[in-house]
């Protein structure tokens, strides 16, 4: 009597699972059983670093740490306002001095950065600005770690989306460091003397700052990633393809072969 047998193959991308059927013994024999596969035969577990939630969420991450290096970067600065003092003298008006400032330092002799003179009156503008910009960096900065821990580890919708929270909170605080555009020295107008404000390097990088929050807060937002609870749960339906194939050896025995695909 000719023997047939059946073999079947289930392949889940990383690993693969074959039993074979004996006519005569009339049972399977598994030549891998279930507890032998990786991860009780869910498909591959997710291993560390492996951008679990695609290469489509990088894109809030990399707006997040743009986003804090520019705000840094702005607050360092001497060069965040420019300020210029005229002098008006019989109605004409003539260029007395000027100079940039930042949030923290000011221009010195020969344009180097220095500490504020300690005879320099600090309002509430300058204070509130210098509170802002320490304030900004350091809760976008939590957001931004969230987002870049999310190319290791899968995160939860809800953490996701509420770290888009954060980042328009940064972006708020971010643009409040403009604050000191309103401060004494750029809004007091003294008899024969006038002081203008204009935008410099500083201010223009703390703009980029605030747009680079913005975006990542709506990248975030905007992307639904999976709501993955483990390492090893599936992720997205897996496709499925199943080819068989039949063989005739010269004694008469018939092999079957069925592979399935999971990817």
């Amino acid at each position: 009597k000719a023997k047939v047998h059946y073999t079947t193959n289930t392949i889940f991308t990383r690993y693969t699972i074959v039993t074979m059927a004996d006519e005569d013994a009339n049972q399977e024999k598994p030549l891998m059983n279930e507890n032998s596969r990786p991860n009780g035969g869910n498909r591959p577990v997710i291993t560390l670093c492996s951008l679990p939630h695609g290469y489509i969420g990088i894109v809030a991450p990399m707006f997040a740490a743009l986003a804090f290096l520019l705000a840094i970067n702005a607050t360092e600065r001497c060069n965040f306002i420019s300020v210029k003092t005229y002098a008006i003298v019989n109605n004409t008006i003539t260029l007395r001095r000027s100079h940039s400032t930042g949030i923290w330092l000011t221009e010195g002799n020969n344009t180097i950065c220095e500490p504020y003179p300690s005879n320099t009156p600090i309002d509430s503008k300058i204070v509130s600005s210098r509170v802002f910009s320490i304030m900004a960096p350091i809760i976008g900065g939590v957001g931004m770690i969230i987002l870049c821990m999310s190319a290791c580890v899968p995160m939860r919708a809800v953490i996701w989306n509420s770290t888009g929270v954060l980042l328009f909170l940064a972006c708020f605080l971010q643009g409040l460091v403009l604050l000191i555009f309103s401060t004494d020295f750029c809004t007091i107008i003294r008899p024969g003397v006038y002081t203008s404000c204009a935008v410099s390097q500083g201010a223009a990088i703390c703009i980029s700052a605030m747009f680079f929050w913005f975006a990542a807060a709506i990248a975030s937002m905007k992307y639904n990633p999976p709501d993955v609870k483990s390492l090893g749960k599936p992720i997205g339906a897996p496709t499925e393809r199943t080819v068989t194939t039949e063989e005739t050896r010269p004694d008469g025995t018939k092999i079957v072969t069925t592979t399935t695909t999971f990817d």
